[in-house]
């Protein structure tokens, strides 16, 4: 590990952004299966919450400065529990890499490689994501740093050039009658499945203002992203015909025609696929950055392979979408409880620690 290597503001903003999972692609068709044209306020809220509770678990690194995540929960905990909640998040992570890869074979496989394996397309994308951890922390934070600026600019342009097929009064009433607020709220949260991903990279955060400012602009980025993608879904397919479309945003992709160009969607898979590679460079190096902590002499890349194994294995694990679907929901549910409970919990125990006994 170098320490030495510091992320600025936008490296961090932009690591951030990478926490967002492949699978907000399906996000508007389950969040309208629960909530209809509402989904978009859903989605404004639990933006806020969960800007509100990172806030607070952003208080560990400032209370042991250049420290890692396994160092503040062991300090906290004790050696053995901290390290047995550290396993737990590390494992989460791994699977849900597993269930993002599955997500982007699927897709690619059923709109441009028609019949090609789905192991093909998931070890083609691991390869070159190893390659990438081979190279380092430093790598990782470029990469995200040139690519996801290129990726949000591809989606305003797709904005730009479907929005005046959009039926916005599709969005009307604001609030709907239908609405499941519970598993409303809960589908909303997806976006950050992999918001924690950021705690294994505290020891690169040397000023906590830098924290601090990459969190809003990457919730904020976040936010833009699936706000645009619902409200698009909903305004070109009405929420009738988004329960039955699986990838809502390949499809409204489809809707562009240029004279030249006849399949523009193409050009957006390769941003999804160039997309899914930053999102799994930064969810695999933290799988394998949590085995390692466990194997101390042995190599980063050590890790990286178990963690690799384990996520190809799952991916391949479901029958079908549904039941990648379904464990996507699981892993939603969990990591929200992680986020809202379990490490707010370890900073409420910190606090009462120094209370009890002055640092």
């Amino acid at each position: 590990m170098n320490r030495n290597f510091s992320l600025s503001t936008t490296q961090v903003t932009w690591l951030i952004v990478a926490s967002a999972p492949v699978g907000i692609n399906t996000l508007p068709r389950v969040l309208n299966e629960q909530t209809q044209q509402t989904g978009w306020l859903f989605l404004m809220a639990s933006a806020l919450l969960v800007y509100l509770f990172m806030r607070i678990i952003i208080i560990l690194p400032a209370r042991y400065p250049g420290q890692t995540i396994f160092e503040i929960s062991s300090h906290v905990l004790g050696r053995w529990v901290g390290g047995l909640f550290i396993l737990f998040v590390t494992v989460m992570m791994i699977l849900g890499t597993g269930l993002s890869l599955r997500l982007l074979a699927d897709g690619v496989i059923n709109y441009i490689l028609f019949h090609t394996p789905r192991f093909a397309v998931i070890f083609s994308m691991l390869m070159v994501v190893i390659y990438a951890l081979s190279r380092g922390v430093e790598t990782i934070a470029y990469i995200n740093e040139i690519f996801q600026p290129l990726i949000l600019l591809s989606m305003t342009l797709i904005l730009l050039l479907v929005i005046n097929k959009a039926d916005f009064s599709e969005l009307t009433p604001i609030l709907s009658d239908e609405m499941n607020i519970a598993q409303g709220a809960a589908a909303s949260f997806y976006p950050y499945v992999f918001i924690l991903t950021i705690v294994y990279f505290f020891p690169y955060i040397k000023d906590h203002t830098v924290l601090k400012r990459g969190l809003i602009f990457g919730i904020i980025t976040i936010l833009w992203i699936v706000i645009k993608l619902f409200i698009l879904s909903v305004t070109l397919f009405g929420t009738v015909e988004l329960n039955y479309i699986e990838y809502p945003s390949i499809e409204f992709a489809r809707l562009i025609q240029f004279p030249i160009l006849e399949r523009f969607h193409i050009l957006y898979l390769i941003y999804w696929v160039i997309y899914s590679f930053t999102v799994h460079t930064v969810s695999l190096h933290v799988g394998a950055t949590g085995i390692n902590y466990f194997m101390p002499k042995a190599p980063l890349m050590t890790g990286v392979l178990i963690a690799s194994v384990i996520a190809v294995s799952f991916s391949l694990y479901p029958d079908n979408i549904e039941r990648v679907r379904e464990y996507a929901t699981y892993l939603n549910y969990v990591n929200t409880g992680l986020v809202f409970m379990a490490f707010p919990l370890l900073v409420l125990i910190d606090t009462i620690k120094r209370k009890v006994k002055p640092q």
